[in-house]
């Protein structure tokens, strides 16, 4: 269910960042290194923060506070495409 809620609006949040002829290639770019990037390297910082935090998770935690603030700025700092030509 929850993944329903962020992968549902995504196809189309992403795809209008881009043009018409360019936007099924930016799409798949954006997307794939995106994940590339954040799926790869995710892991190897959460157990660099849980080896640094002495197996406590403090540290884990704030990483993922920092992650859902980054999201946030970078969805309001978007610019509105909706209504371009």
């Amino acid at each position: 269910m929850v993944q329903a809620l962020m992968y549902g609006p995504m196809g189309a949040f992403i795809s209008e960042m881009f043009a018409t002829e360019l936007r099924y290639t930016g799409t798949s770019l954006a997307y794939q290194v995106s994940t590339t990037l954040g799926a790869g390297f995710a892991p190897l910082i959460a157990s660099g923060l849980l080896l640094a935090g002495g197996g406590t998770t403090t540290l884990l935690a704030w990483f993922f506070c920092g992650l859902c603030v980054i999201s946030g700025a970078a969805f309001f700092l978007a610019p509105d495409r909706r209504l371009r030509p």
